[in-house]
């Protein structure tokens, strides 16, 4: 049936992600699973098609269209987790003390560098 082969390609999907973030542990995963194939042993299509729903959704809102494959982020300000936006800002580092402060003296915000952040020797994937 169409609709299961999605629902368990979106849920295999769904579950490598959210373990890869640290979101959920491998028995977490592994119990959902068992609690989807109950459903689909018990053949309650409407059952079946709110999981299958339950799983695009989820799915949709970690990658979109494109696939879950790792990707070297961008040696820069704007892909490194020391990156902050306070409001009306175009951000702030977290982490360099060179840097001049962004709202004052003693301030823990630091201005981004002119170079983007593409020397930096702090930069940390997010």
């Amino acid at each position: 049936m169409p609709l299961i082969d999605a629902m368990r390609a979106d849920f295999n999907r769904l579950a490598a992600f959210r373990i890869a973030l640290g979101e959920w542990k491998q028995a977490d995963a592994q119990e959902i699973g068992l609690a989807i194939r109950a459903i689909i042993a018990g053949k309650d299509t409407e059952l079946i098609a709110a999981w299958a729903g339950w799983c695009a959704e989820l799915v949709a809102t970690y990658h979109g269209p494109t696939p879950i494959n790792s990707r070297p982020c961008a040696h820069a300000c704007t892909s490194c987790r020391h990156l902050t936006k306070p409001a009306r800002s175009d951000g702030a580092c977290a982490q360099r003390t060179d840097l001049p402060p962004a709202y004052g003296p003693g301030h823990p915000l630091h201005l981004l560098p002119a170079d983007g952040g593409s020397t930096c020797q702090l930069w940390s994937a997010p």
